[in-house]
């Protein structure tokens, strides 16, 4: 009856994780969480804007602080998801969009 009774309580040892288990776990996932997306603010792959300068009333000099360098939408060094054609990091634009 020793060993019948030993099976159940082993089990129920490995079940439990220790605090250093999880931590070192934990760390582990954060890590591979990082390495995959490549940092915390995550940009999907550049697909070309089609507005025209005109119709997004871009202009070559930043509105106040707001400047296509600190857009969203742009991409260094000098492409943009919603305007078509190069544009300037000191630009500006209505589509303007801080991260």
């Amino acid at each position: 009856m020793g060993k019948e009774s030993e099976v159940p309580r082993r089990a129920a040892a490995a079940a439990q994780v220790s605090r250093r288990r999880f931590i070192a776990g934990s760390a582990g996932v954060a890590v591979a969480g990082g390495a995959l997306t490549g940092c915390a603010a995550f940009k999907p792959a550049f697909t070309p804007g089609t507005l025209s300068k005109a119709e997004a009333q871009y202009r070559d000099r930043p509105n106040g602080l707001e400047r296509c360098g600190l857009c969203h939408h742009f991409y260094s060094p000098n492409m943009c998801n919603v305007v078509a054609g190069p544009v300037s990091p000191d630009g500006w634009c209505t589509h303007y969009e801080l991260f």
